[in-house]
């Protein structure tokens, strides 16, 4: 049984890497434009990395995924999406964090708003700039959850910028309970660096696209 995917070449629109095996990804082959690259016989070279050098597409590396298994394909550097679109599921993930972050901002927000007061001038201005960085994570969310790098970089960034500040202000001020909640915060930074791979390798892709277009309109 034989088995095929497609895989679009950054920064050549429209164009595919065809990658075709079977059972056991046994006789591996890599055609472009109808002819034949590459013929990997074994899955072995695969398991440990396998590059070959072509006249028009440049480095080509092909190796497998970790978790679930898969041929992955690296064209000079960049990660071939296994669609054109599949690049947006890569932060859904995050999304689903940052949608979490939103909500309990929220909460935050209001319960410190009653607590400093929203009538006095230090709980007003609390309360709008724990509005604007509320907005910041549901942006991040909405965003992210479109495959949108920036979006995951604005909410991660923001998220590591208010973990800081919120734990550096609490132990000056000598409230070490907020031990706990530094804690969870670093469990929350953790899962949300597990997707900063694949906002980096979105980002290439799309630079790539980008870069190309302009030099078609370019020429």
């Amino acid at each position: 049984m034989s088995f095929s995917k497609q895989y679009p070449i950054p920064g050549l629109s429209d164009e595919n890497l065809l990658i075709t095996w079977e059972r056991g990804y046994t006789n591996v082959n890599l055609y472009f434009r109808g002819q034949l690259l590459q013929n990997i016989p074994t899955a072995a070279p695969i398991k440990k990395g396998y590059e070959f050098e072509d006249e028009k597409l440049g480095l080509v590396h092909v190796s497998f995924n970790e978790s679930p298994i898969y041929i992955q394909v690296r064209i000079n550097g960049i990660l071939c999406p296994l669609n054109r679109n599949a690049e947006r599921k890569e932060l859904e993930g995050a999304a689903t964090i940052f949608w979490i972050i939103a909500i309990l901002s929220v909460i935050g927000t209001f319960m410190e708003g009653i607590q400093l007061g929203f009538g006095n001038p230090i709980g007003l201005i609390t309360t709008l700039i724990n509005l604007a960085i509320t907005t910041d994570y549901i942006l991040a969310a909405v965003f992210s959850k479109k495959g949108q790098p920036w979006a995951y970089y604005m909410g991660f960034y923001t998220f590591i910028g208010t973990t800081f500040l919120v734990s550096l202000f609490n132990l000056v001020i000598g409230n070490y309970f907020i031990l706990i909640q530094i804690i969870i915060r670093a469990g929350i930074l953790y899962a949300l660096y597990g997707f900063y791979k694949n906002a980096r390798e979105i980002s290439q892709f799309n630079q790539k696209e980008n870069s190309t277009a302009n030099d078609l309109l370019d020429s």
